[in-house]
């Protein structure tokens, strides 16, 4: 059976989700009363220096120690770990035997990576995490690789005996976002628009300008309020409703767009087109686009949605 970095990770993984306990000597066999004595016998203090502890928590349960972790990957036959002598090292045996490694400062973001130091070995998973039997009183634990809370690891090796192999990188899915915009538009009156990722409502280049706005985004939660002609700052309205006027030419001079909530990695931007400026530059979530004070009437109002 071929075995890879990614398998190891997937592994680690598993022993991590199913709460492996620690036992200095073992590689993922169920903790019975006859293996935690065979264990006290070969190692007295190691093990039988926290027999009342390892009774109370890891009794019935899977056990490892840090080498042990990797070991039952490479000995797993896909019900059980098979001891192999051939494979068999402690944590500095496979630092020693590794073909590729180096001090940790060079280490390659590879998952399934294996990091040590002496005396100790852990399995990098990726994302600046790695899975680790941490000892007796700690059994399979996830840690940061560095900052607060992680093992002092001084260098970085792969495995010498299983291979390594590249992630097969998917495509980010590219999310769809449609737009609807309605719009009461000087002597035009109620029109409608409607975009996927953008979209725009109004008129560039007539001086007409926009009366009422109101708008919704297909999985964005979205508010927004208007600076209106002898009115000034209005109240927020939330997507759908409407803001502005109808048959009384108050022009709207310039609109904020709050965002609550849109899919992570995506945000929102709108600009305007306001009279005798042209286009604004493009407004993030919260921001003001247009005027107050000058009397310039916001004739367009364009709206996208992007990575970011």
């Amino acid at each position: 059976m071929s075995k890879d970095n990614l398998g190891l990770v997937a592994y680690a993984k598993k022993a991590l989700a199913e709460k492996w306990g620690y036992v200095w000597g073992t590689f993922g066999q169920l903790l019975t009363s006859t293996l935690l004595a065979s264990k006290i016998k070969q190692y007295p203090d190691g093990v039988g220096g926290y027999k009342d502890f390892i009774q109370s928590h890891w009794l019935n349960r899977k056990v490892t120690d840090c080498v042990g972790l990797i070991k039952s990957y490479i000995w797993f036959n896909g019900s059980v770990p098979v001891y192999n002598s051939a494979t068999d090292t402690s944590a500095d045996g496979m630092y020693s035997r590794a073909k590729e490694g180096g001090p940790i400062s060079s280490m390659p973001n590879i998952p399934g990576i294996c990091v040590w130091k002496k005396g100790h070995i852990g399995v990098y998973i990726g994302g600046g995490q790695v899975i680790e039997a941490h000892g007796t009183k700690f059994g399979v634990i996830q840690t940061p690789l560095k900052g607060a809370g992680s093992t002092p690891w001084t260098h970085w090796l792969k495995c010498p005996y299983i291979s390594y192999v590249v992630a097969e990188q998917k495509p980010e899915p590219t999310l769809n976002f449609p737009i609807h915009m309605t719009a009461n538009i000087q002597d035009i009156g109620i029109v409608k628009a409607n975009g996927v990722n953008d979209c725009k409502i109004g008129t560039e280049g007539k001086s007409k300008r926009l009366e009422m706005f109101s708008m919704t985004v297909d999985g964005v939660d979205l508010s927004y309020s208007i600076h209106e002609e002898n009115v000034g700052d209005t109240g927020a309205k939330r997507e759908g409703e409407v803001i502005g006027s109808i048959g009384i030419s108050k022009r709207i001079e310039g609109i904020t767009i709050s965002v609550t909530k849109i899919p992570a990695g995506y945000k929102l931007q709108y600009r305007g087109h306001i009279e005798g400026i042209g286009t604004s530059a493009w407004c993030s979530s919260g921001q003001f686009c247009g005027t107050k004070g000058q009397s310039k009437r916001l004739e367009e109002i364009e709206v996208r949605i992007i990575k970011g």
